[in-house]
C-alpha cells in the first residue's frame, strides 16, 4: 500500500525536475542548485531571473499535467479492461499464456491506486494554484493541471460512488 501511495508523488516530482532540465536544454534558461529556492513546488532550484522562472515553471507544470493525464489514463485502461471481477475466463487464460498477468487488477488494488493518484492530483492542483496566484505560472499551464486534476478526481469519485451503489443493491 505504501509503495502505491508514494509512487505517484515520486513520478510527479521527477516530472517537475525533468521539465526544468528539458527546458534548459532547449532554451537558454539559467538555474542553479542552492539552499534557497524560488518556489515551494521546486525545492533546491534557484533561477537566474524572473523570466527564466516563469518560463521553466510553466513548462514544467505543463509536463506534470500531461504526466497526470497519461498515468491516470493508463490506470483507467487497466481498471476498465483488465479488472479481475469483470474479466472473462477465456480472456484471463489468454492473458496468462502471454505472461501479461501483471495487467490484471483487483478491486482492492484499483481502489488504493486510485486514491494515491487522486491525492497526488490534489497536491499538484494546490501547488500549481500557489504558483499561479504568485504570478510565476502561466494560465494555460495552470488550466491544464487544474482541468486534468479535477477530471481525475471526478472520475474516481463517480466510479467509487457507482460501484458502492452496485454493491448495496440487493439481488
Amino acid at each position: 500500500m505504501l509503495d502505491e501511495a508514494i509512487l505517484p508523488f515520486i513520478i510527479l516530482a521527477g516530472t517537475r525536475f525533468l521539465g526544468v532540465f528539458l527546458i534548459a536544454l532547449i532554451f537558454p534558461v539559467e538555474f542553479s542548485f542552492g539552499g534557497t529556492s524560488d518556489l515551494v513546488s521546486l525545492p533546491l532550484i534557484k533561477f537566474g531571473g524572473s523570466e527564466d522562472l516563469y518560463f521553466a515553471n510553466s513548462f514544467s507544470w505543463g509536463l506534470v499535467g500531461l504526466t497526470l493525464a497519461g498515468a491516470f489514463g493508463y490506470f483507467l485502461f487497466r481498471v476498465l479492461t483488465f479488472h479481475g471481477d469483470f474479466l472473462h475466463p477465456k480472456e484471463a487464460t489468454r492473458i496468462y499464456r502471454q505472461n501479461l498477468e501483471f495487467l490484471i487488477i483487483d478491486s482492492h488494488e484499483a481502489f488504493h491506486q486510485g486514491i494515491a493518484w487522486v491525492l497526488a492530483a490534489l497536491v499538484a492542483i494546490t501547488l500549481a494554484a500557489i504558483d499561479f496566484l504568485s504570478g510565476v505560472l502561466a494560465a494555460t499551464a495552470f488550466g491544464l493541471v487544474f482541468g486534468i486534476g479535477t477530471l481525475l478526481v471526478l472520475v474516481f469519485w463517480l466510479g467509487t460512488t457507482k460501484s458502492s451503489l452496485l454493491e448495496r443493491k440487493k439481488v
